[in-house]
């Protein structure tokens, strides 16, 4: 009892050590090395560690280390050594590293305001020195709440250091102990800045403008060199007159550079004005130039130089590029002459040419210039002409006609031999020539893509199967009609063109050639047609037992359409198919076989129905599947409602060795008349139809 008693105080006991567990747990959350190193901690966060893990070190030194509960000796001396190191780690890594983090700040602190002191106090000499100071100052002055604040962070860190008595190296502590008289003259030099700004704002405005005054003088006297007359005389040599350009250029740019600075000078120490006292304001204003200059009227006497100044270069450029280039053509093989390039540089310079006549004084080299351009611009269309890719033999023949000589187009001959023949005598004889050149290249394209059409043009074939046989048809002729329509009215179209000529005898073979295609495609599709019709009818035996002369007609037909169809399916080019000799012929001849076939058939068909004239009711297309099946009672069936205004049916009996029976006549209603006489299936359908209408007359009557 008393063992178990002293257990109880004893767990009693321990739980008071919980809360140094507590403490160890949180060092190790915090993970002090890796915090410092990865994210800044403000001072505030430093301050509570260090007061935090101080006093835990404290309480864990303090912790009772031996006590005695009634039989038993509780120790806790190992749990205390345990529990310092986690503890202490906290602390110790803090000593380690503050002192580098606030030397860090301080020396980064103290750069900034080291660097903004030597701005702030710089003596001020130019006007571009004045725009700078004034930028920074009022960057700076933006900035004095942000340096405040680091300066408030730094001075807690060494506070922190100080309190703790963590060590720091003298030096650094006398460079921390400098910041402070920095930070001070610092924010005293913004203040002085700031009330020396409206007395430098009015300086430095007069001597901009003073600045701005004497470059508009400068302008003036570069622009005088540029309406120098030497730039614009015909004697003047091309290297002298660009080497001349190009210093004015030069001193131009350096100009044009300052103007830009100026302006951008200008628009600063304005924007200042507004934060001026009112007293400085009038001051500012009070003096002024009686011959002022603003800065847009330095850039419009600029602006004015620079386009004088593009003008003569542009002059000089042209003339020189003008140069090259007719040297260049006339010398260029007229075979490799590319007239696109030609006619392109002569628009350009002709455009340039025209802004020069306008924007130019008046001088005798742009006439000089215009001349040269606007006479070989008069060649050009002559030029363009004889290089028209279309001309051929004949149409060269005929330019040297008109010249009235050869032309040796070999491969010494140049534009500048050309030129030599006085081509302007003959520019529209030769420009008719050319046209017709082109016009006759455009109709044999035409006549070349007819060919090539229907030389790649195949009838579509199609496998027709038979009981008999197996042939090739034509499956359509659509396509090849619409090309057939297309083609012979391109050909009639080349017909009726005045440049036909040369191409003449080729658009007649064609137009034959295609008129004779249409004839026979005409009878071909015909011709297949009736095949394919009377194929199935001539097939059945029972037509060929009843029409013996038209079915020998159609065996000779039949063997024509299957050799013509062979010899296509070897060649089935549409064209040659059909353009092969005797095949037109042999298309007449089975077309004619078939109108004398379809006579006989309908002749027959004729005796058929006068015998029974219920057949006049049918088609005869219904009528031949009746004869063609007449061994086959049954073969009726389908067509009795058209044949007998309500018989829909025949009750049949078929007889094992005897002919079949009809027996009763059934209606579409269903309605069942057994026939008074019996109706024999015998001989030919006409007759035993005729025979159950016999029937049929009796039964009712009775």
């Amino acid at each position: 009892q008393i063992i178990k008693v002293s257990m109880e105080r004893v767990k009693q006991y321990t739980e008071n050590f919980e809360q140094y567990c507590s403490m160890v747990a949180h060092a190790k959350e915090m993970n002090i090395e890796h915090s410092l190193t990865q994210r800044e901690w403000t001072p505030n966060e430093v301050r509570d560690a260090m007061s935090t893990f101080v006093k835990y070190i404290m309480e864990v030194k303090l912790m009772n280390v031996e006590h005695r509960i009634h039989m038993i000796k509780v120790m806790s001396f190992q749990y205390q050594e345990q529990c310092l190191p986690h503890l202490d780690i906290v602390v110790s890594t803090i000593n380690e590293h503050l002192p580098t983090i606030a030397y860090s700040k301080n020396v980064k602190l103290l750069e900034i305001i080291e660097s903004s002191l030597r701005k702030l106090d710089k003596d001020l000499i130019t006007v571009e020195e004045f725009v700078e100071h004034l930028n920074f100052l009022r960057q700076i002055f933006l900035k004095v709440p942000s340096l405040e604040k680091e300066y408030t962070n730094v001075t807690q860190l060494y506070a922190i250091a100080y309190d703790y008595n963590i060590s720091i190296p003298p030096e650094e502590l006398a460079l921390y102990q400098s910041l402070v008289p920095c930070f001070s003259q610092l924010k005293s030099s913004i203040l002085f800045c700031q009330a020396k700004k409206d007395d430098n704002i009015i300086h430095f405005t007069w001597e901009l403008d003073e600045l701005i005054r004497n470059l508009y003088f400068e302008l003036v006297g570069v622009k005088n060199k540029v309406r120098n007359p030497v730039l614009l005389q015909a004697e003047t040599l091309s290297t002298v007159a660009k080497e001349i350009l190009n210093n004015i250029s030069e001193e131009v740019d350096v100009l044009s550079k300052k103007a830009q600075s100026f302006t951008i000078f200008q628009d600063h120490i304005h924007r200042e004005i507004p934060e001026m006292k009112s007293t400085s304001v009038d001051i500012l204003f009070s003096k002024s130039h009686a011959d002022k200059t603003d800065t847009q009227k330095v850039t419009t006497e600029l602006s004015e130089v620079e386009f004088h100044l593009t003008l003569r270069k542009l002059l000089w450029e042209s003339q020189e590029e003008w140069e090259n280039l007719y040297d260049k053509w006339m010398h260029t093989l007229f075979d490799q002459l590319n007239v696109d390039l030609i006619q392109k540089g002569v628009r350009r310079l002709s455009k340039t040419v025209y802004m020069l006549e306008k924007g130019l004084p008046p001088n005798d080299i742009v006439p000089s210039l215009k001349q040269a351009v606007m006479d070989f611009k008069r060649c050009l269309p002559v030029i363009v002409a004889l290089r028209n890719p279309s001309l051929q033999l004949r149409h060269w023949d005929a330019i040297q006609h008109i010249f009235g000589r050869s032309i040796n187009r070999e491969k010494t001959f140049t534009l500048g031999n050309l030129l030599e023949l006085k081509i302007l005598q003959h520019k529209e004889k030769i420009s008719d020539i050319s046209a017709a050149a082109t016009n006759e290249a455009s109709l044999e394209a035409i006549m070349t893509t007819i060919i090539d059409l229907w030389n790649s043009t195949d009838f579509q074939l199609v496998a027709h199967q038979s009981e008999t046989s197996t042939v090739k048809i034509i499956a359509t002729a659509e396509d090849t009609l619409a090309r057939l329509e297309e083609s012979e009215l391109a050909i009639s179209t080349l017909k009726g063109s005045s440049y036909v000529k040369p191409i003449q005898s080729l658009v007649d073979e064609w137009d034959r050639k295609l008129h004779f295609f249409a004839r026979t495609l005409e009878e071909w599709i015909k011709c297949q047609r009736n095949w394919l019709y009377f194929e199935r009818i001539f097939l059945t035996p029972d037509i060929q037992r009843q029409l013996p002369a038209e079915t020998r007609l159609f065996a000779q037909v039949d063997k024509t359409w299957k050799e013509i169809m062979m010899r296509t399916e070897k060649r089935p080019n549409a064209l040659k198919a059909a353009t092969t000799v005797g095949v037109l012929e042999m298309l007449q001849t089975s077309n004619a076989y078939f109108e004398k076939i379809q006579k006989g058939l309908e002749n027959y068909l004729e005796i058929k129905q006068m015998v029974f004239p219920r057949f006049c009711f049918l088609t005869n297309e219904e009528l031949i599947e009746m004869l063609a099946q007449s061994k086959d009672a049954d073969a009726v069936q389908p067509y009795l409602i058209k044949c007998f205004e309500n018989i829909k049916w025949l009750d049949i009996q078929k007889q094992s060795k005897s002919p079949s029976l009809v027996e009763m006549i059934i209606s579409t209603e269903n309605e069942k008349l057994p026939l008074l006489k019996v109706v024999r299936v015998r001989g030919s359908v006409e007759k035993w139809l005729g025979g159950v209408e016999a029937s049929m007359y009796d039964t009712i009557k009775q």
